[in-house]
Order: structure tokens, then C-alpha cells, then sequence
């Protein structure tokens, strides 16, 4: 085509090609980029320039209300098989079931000698009568636990902040009966990827926190849904996508019909190990699921 039009084709043209197309592939000096895969409920293992980070997605719990980690994908996990091999860092923001599974993180960390593990210390304390605790303690980073406090790591390459908060509010019979529970909110720094999870609070509770936050992902519970929490997405200097979370599979398409009309632009995980791949710019791609479950 070049040649067509008249111009001389320079003589490093096609290695030029090439070159480019690597660094595409790679992703070295261009747009950061950021996979990541729904394991169930708030629980999404994130993958980056070799890096791999699994949050909250060893909950076993079996209930109407979220999507509990598979038998087939426990199994997995268990013995540190693809996809959850090579695992750096495991992040818990609570203790709920839900969320965290003792036994099954140990045997996890048992199988794969790398991965360090970061959360609270009532977290690490259901940990301390399984078997193979004393096995892999060294591994287990436990956060400062005073309320409101903040504590920056630097582990296996990735940078986080750690913010210690109440769990949101859970009323019966006009008490919170998770008012003693605390809850870990991440911030993450992916090589250039920043993400919000907060474990089981709203933005809208904790907003005057990251009032400078800039962000590309925001992971939001499904119904902080406020003005303020629309408000503060907004207002960042670069709109962050942002992704529901603790959805109720069998109340999955009400539920992205209702987020999505206070987030036009969501990106909304549905299946089991469903991998999307974000980009800086804000863009992402949704891959063909490899695992059949």
C-alpha cells in the first residue's frame, strides 16, 4: 500500500512493525493495563505484568444472597491450580464467610510457598485453629487494627493502602449486629492500575476519605447508589470504570438495570471467572471464558 502510493518503504520498516506490535502485546511503555476475573460475590483475582492479587474470593458461604466460590473452583484454589496458581498476594477486608474461608486459604498457601497474605487481625485469628496455621504464619501480614487508622505496603511489588472502618450497618430488630465487625477498604496500585474495593461499606459512608482519591476502577456495593457516591465519581480528575459488587445471582438483571441507571458506563461481571483486561484510557475487553465450571 505504501509502495503504491508512491513511497519508499524504510529499509527497518518491518522490524519497526514488529517492535511496536511487542510493546502492543506487552503492554511496555504504552497504556497500563489491568486483567481481571469475578471469582464470586466481592471476590475478583487481578492479574498484571506478572503480578497476580486475589480479593475476598475464598468465601464458601452457600446462600441465595451471593455467588459462593464453586465446589470445582474450591478445588482448585485448594491445591493452587490455574487459574489461582502463582498467587503473590491474598487481601480479606472481612472476616464473613462470604468473603474468607480459613481452611481454604491455608491449604492454598500451603500449596504455593510465594503467597503472602494481608488482613486484620479478626480475620487472622479464625486462621489460628486450622491445621497448618504454624506452616504458613510467616506469611501473614496482619493490618493496624485501630478504627480510622491507615497502613501503606509495599509487597511483592504492589502498592496498597489499607483503611481500618466499621462493616456497613446489618439492623435486626433495631440493632447493627455487625457493629464490632472491622473492614478492611484496599486501594491498590497495579504498576500504574489504581482500584477501590471496599470490602462491605458504602463510598457514601466513607467519602470524605478519598476526597483527593484518583482512581481507574471503583469497585461499588451494588446499592451505593447515593448522590454524594455518584457526586464523588464524578468529581475525579480521571472517571474511574466502575464495577458492582455482592450481587444476588438470582437478582442479577434487576440489579444491573438499577446500577446501571446511576452508572450509565459500568462494567457489570456476571459468570464465574468471567476476564475482562482494562486499560488506563478507561477502555476494556471481555475474553471468551477458558474455564468450564
Amino acid at each position: 500500500v505504501i509502495e503504491g502510493m508512491g513511497h519508499a518503504i524504510p529499509k527497518d520498516f518491518h522490524a519497526r512493525v514488529e517492535e511496536a506490535m511487542e510493546q502492543l502485546i506487552v503492554g511496555e511503555d504504552l497504556i497500563p493495563s489491568l486483567d481481571v476475573s469475578y471469582i464470586g460475590n466481592e471476590g475478583f483475582l487481578f492479574e498484571a505484568y506478572g503480578s497476580k492479587v486475589l480479593i475476598d474470593g475464598t468465601g464458601t458461604l452457600d446462600s441465595s444472597q451471593f455467588m459462593a466460590l464453586s465446589k470445582p473452583l474450591q478445588e482448585k484454589f485448594r491445591k493452587a491450580e490455574a487459574p489461582f496458581d502463582d498467587i503473590d498476594l491474598i487481601l480479606v477486608t472481612h472476616r464473613h464467610a462470604d468473603h474468607f474461608d480459613p481452611e481454604l486459604t491455608i491449604a492454598s498457601m500451603s500449596a504455593n510457598d510465594k503467597t503472602l497474605f494481608v488482613a486484620n487481625s479478626q480475620v487472622i485469628r479464625q486462621m489460628y485453629p486450622v491445621a497448618g496455621y504454624t506452616r504458613i504464619k510467616h506469611r501473614i501480614i496482619e493490618v493496624n487494627n485501630q478504627r480510622g487508622s491507615t497502613s501503606k505496603l509495599t509487597l511483592s511489588g504492589i502498592r496498597m493502602e489499607c483503611i481500618n472502618v466499621p462493616h456497613g450497618p446489618y439492623m435486626v430488630d433495631g440493632i447493627n449486629r455487625h457493629e464490632k465487625v472491622d473492614n478492611l477498604i484496599y486501594v491498590v496500585d497495579f504498576h500504574g492500575m489504581r482500584i477501590l474495593h471496599p470490602g462491605d461499606v458504602t463510598v457514601e459512608s466513607n467519602v470524605e476519605r478519598f476526597a483527593e482519591l484518583d482512581l481507574d476502577i471503583a469497585f461499588l456495593l451494588h446499592f451505593d447508589r447515593s448522590e454524594t457516591t455518584r457526586k464523588w465519581i464524578d468529581d475525579r480528575s480521571t472517571k474511574p470504570t466502575v464495577v458492582p459488587i455482592h450481587i444476588s445471582p438470582a437478582k442479577w438483571d434487576e440489579t444491573r438495570v438499577a446500577f446501571e441507571e446511576s452508572y450509565p458506563d459500568a462494567t457489570v461481571f456476571k459468570d464465574q471467572l468471567e476476564k475482562r483486561t482494562f486499560f488506563k484510557s478507561g477502555d476494556s475487553i471481555l475474553w471468551a471464558n477458558e474455564w468450564s465450571f
